[in-house]
């Protein structure tokens, strides 16, 4: 992995800028922890394109964020400065498909995974479309919720998306506000046979998804969700 940072001189000439960065993961090594660039002019944009910071991240390693610290010292500085982050390493397993129409949603998921210490990628459907069988495949868990009641939820490529992915064997999880009336008028099969679940009328309700011990999908997850309408 290459590390590329981007920094603006904030109004003197400074020089012999380093930059070094460690982590908290003893199976991350790194190549190449420093970074020297020679001089930064003032108000001048600088950056390590030509001098990267490289780490190896083991393949066998599991999805997890590991706390990465960038430290920039320079010949004119004062003291040092320290930047402290977390970041996803390994390769993800959970991806969450943000069908809610500019709904923030999504960080709800992301956040509650986050705290579990399992990172995931998030999909925007609306700039994105709908994701393709392909891509899919390659999470272990989707995640896909339309958020607050709308009039059109799922395509009938969405759906068939779906059915592609459960059919490979995904573990999947789909939330939304109405969303199975809808299901059920457009794919009565899918709901049944797909979800093992069918459309009961509309309820007004405070909904609690408790997560089932060691599943794939809610272990550990406890969301509260309130609906008005």
């Amino acid at each position: 992995v290459q590390f590329h940072i981007f920094l603006e001189d904030g109004g003197i000439i400074d020089s012999n800028i380093v930059i070094t960065m460690t982590s908290n993961d003893p199976e991350i090594t790194f190549t190449k922890a420093t970074s020297q660039i020679v001089e930064a002019l003032p108000g001048g944009k600088i950056n390590n394109l030509a001098v990267p910071i490289e780490f190896i991240v083991p393949g066998e390693s599991k999805p997890k964020f590991d706390s990465f610290y960038v430290t920039i010292e320079s010949e004119h500085s004062v003291e040092k400065l320290t930047i402290g982050y977390d970041h996803a390493v390994g390769n993800l397993e959970i991806i969450i498909i943000d069908d809610d129409r500019g709904g923030g949603h999504e960080m709800k998921y992301y956040e509650a995974l986050h705290k579990c210490d399992r990172p995931s990628k998030i999909w925007d459907k609306a700039t994105d479309g709908t994701p393709p069988g392909n891509e899919l495949k390659k999470y272990h868990v989707a995640i896909w919720f339309t958020g607050d009641s709308t009039l059109d939820f799922l395509s009938s490529n969405d759906i068939a998306v779906m059915k592609e992915y459960l059919n490979g064997g995904g573990y999947f999880m789909l939330s939304g506000q109405g969303l199975a009336s809808e299901i059920f008028a457009e794919d009565s099969l899918f709901l049944r046979d797909y979800l093992h679940c069918r459309y009961g009328g509309k309820v007004d309700l405070s909904l609690y998804q408790n997560g089932v011990a060691d599943s794939p999908i809610g272990d550990d997850i406890n969301v509260k969700i309130i609906s008005d309408s």
